[in-house]
């Protein structure tokens, strides 16, 4: 009997290192993402714009939440420099002809406008979620080194899931 927890411990220590490798690697590249997340937020310019037309009524209907979302799609010009942009953009206000908006868009990109540009904070909490993600993996292969019950409960729940 002392073999089999032995082995069931062994088996789940491993597979906890393992799965902490693996999700390590996953939260690099979540964690960059979260980095392109904050570039784009901060390298983002405004520009001012004005309303050609009145808001049109656009609603959504969202099946996970079964709720309606109900947004506005504004005609909308504004200058870069010498050059002059117009497209048809979604906000959460309505906005009547002639009034005054804030743009923002890419530098690279000054034709390619928003009026409701994702939260500073979005990339912050990308970085935070897998800085959370490593931090619990290694916490579990720590925990399962230093108490042999949790790596054999980890090995056999493990199995169990395999199998």
């Amino acid at each position: 009997m002392d073999e089999i927890y032995s082995g069931a411990a062994s088996f789940g220590r491993v597979w906890t290192l393992i799965s902490a490798w693996f999700t390590t690697i996953v939260a690099v590249f979540v964690g960059l993402f979260g980095l392109f997340l904050l570039y784009r937020q901060f390298t983002m310019r405004i520009a001012e714009g004005t309303a050609l037309g009145g808001s049109r009524e656009k609603s959504t209907y969202n099946p996970s939440s079964k709720q309606t979302v109900i947004t506005y799609v504004t005609l909308v010009a504004w200058t870069v420099g010498d050059k002059k942009y117009s497209e048809d953009l979604e906000s959460d206000t309505s906005y009547e002809h002639g009034d005054k908006v804030t743009v923002y868009y890419e530098s690279g990109a000054p034709g390619e406008g928003t009026l409701m540009p994702m939260p500073k904070w979005s990339g912050l909490m990308v970085i935070g979620g897998a800085l959370t993600m490593v931090g619990i993996a290694w916490m579990w292969v720590y925990a399962t080194r230093r108490w042999k019950f949790l790596a054999a409960a980890t090995g056999v729940s493990d199995v169990y899931r395999l199998v």
